[in-house]
């Protein structure tokens, strides 16, 4: 039944593997074509292909076929039982890479397809998460309200530090975890490099380059002061590491996204909402808010999903932590 089928599959082959169990693509060349995929990205897929190995089960018919109409009809399963427009999109981009590695052909591409998803579209519209956001001047003034850095709790120092980058870089967590303390360079003003692959991360597109200004009309405020106060608390109990984030408990290990999303006081992506809604309502040239977070130049995603009215120069992190 379709339940022992699921079973069956929960921990079988990659995507990538049953994209090709039947080329004889040597194991080497197999390992960086899994590579080339993202971890999210690669889970993502191998949960529609699980989908599909079952439904296919169920109908009785061959998974490695890429039968459009039969594709269609997962969908339409998919669709009909709940599952939002950006799922079943994600769905037809897992079995079109698959296809595509097999066989040759993008089923997402074809004309029919298309269409279809034009239906999925309109039946259930993608909405943005928020339609507000929170205004960041409440964990601004927070902050303010806390004693000099040198008098805070490791805890409040590095919530702080991770609130302060959040909102000055308006980068993602999986960015404030790559942080690495050898690629920060000093000077008047703080650049650090990610060596690290990204999310957004694409051949003949380098990595964003933090940069850190000193913020003068509120020291307390200031990322670049907190950043040093962060690493001489440190210092005594880094050892090798040399990941920026550390555990505030003993043995104070290298920390990563979750951790450093479990430390913001919102949900971690809400930072980025709030830091740049509020520079877009401080007049912020929005091609500055797009290049300095890190989205293409003809991204549409600020405008569709990121530029939210707030609950209450260009440059971004001077207004982003202007408070009224």
């Amino acid at each position: 039944d379709a339940r022992a089928e699921q079973q069956r599959y929960s921990n079988g082959s990659s995507f990538i593997q049953c994209s090709l169990e039947s080329s004889n693509v040597p194991n080497d060349v197999m390992q960086i074509l899994e590579g080339s995929f993202s971890q999210s990205t690669t889970n993502q897929y191998n949960t529609t292909i699980r989908k599909w190995r079952i439904y296919c089960h169920t109908e009785n018919i061959d998974y490695r076929v890429p039968d459009v109409n039969r594709i269609l009809s997962f969908l339409t399963s998919l669709c009909n039982t709940g599952h939002s427009y950006s799922s079943v999109n994600g769905a037809k981009a897992g079995l079109s890479t698959m296809f595509s590695l097999s066989h040759n052909i993008r089923i997402g591409e074809i004309g029919i397809v298309k269409q279809f998803m034009k239906g999925v579209y309109r039946k259930c519209p993608p909405t943005p998460k928020y339609s507000t956001t929170w205004d960041a001047d409440t964990v601004l003034n927070l902050f303010s309200s806390w004693d000099d850095n040198d008098s805070l709790s490791t805890k409040q120092l590095s919530l702080k530090l991770v609130g302060l980058l959040a909102l000055v870089t308006g980068q993602r967590t999986q960015t404030l975890s790559c942080i690495t303390v050898n690629n920060i360079v000093w000077g008047e003003s703080v650049q650090i490099s990610i060596d690290s692959i990204l999310k957004t991360s694409r051949p003949n597109r380098p990595n964003p380059i933090l940069t850190l200004k000193k913020y003068f009309p509120n020291p307390k405020l200031c990322v670049v002061s907190t950043l040093t106060a962060y690493l001489n608390r440190t210092n005594s109990y880094r050892g090798d590491s040399l990941l920026l984030f550390l555990g505030i408990q003993k043995p104070h290990k290298p920390v990563g996204a979750q951790t450093i999303g479990n430390w913001l006081t919102y949900t971690a992506h809400s930072f980025r909402h709030a830091s740049t809604s509020k520079v877009a309502a401080k007049g912020a040239n929005v091609n500055t808010i797009i290049s300095h977070v890190g989205w293409s130049r003809n991204s549409t995603v600020f405008a569709r999903f990121y530029n939210r009215p707030v609950g209450k120069s260009n440059d971004f992190s001077e207004k982003v932590l202007d408070l009224p």
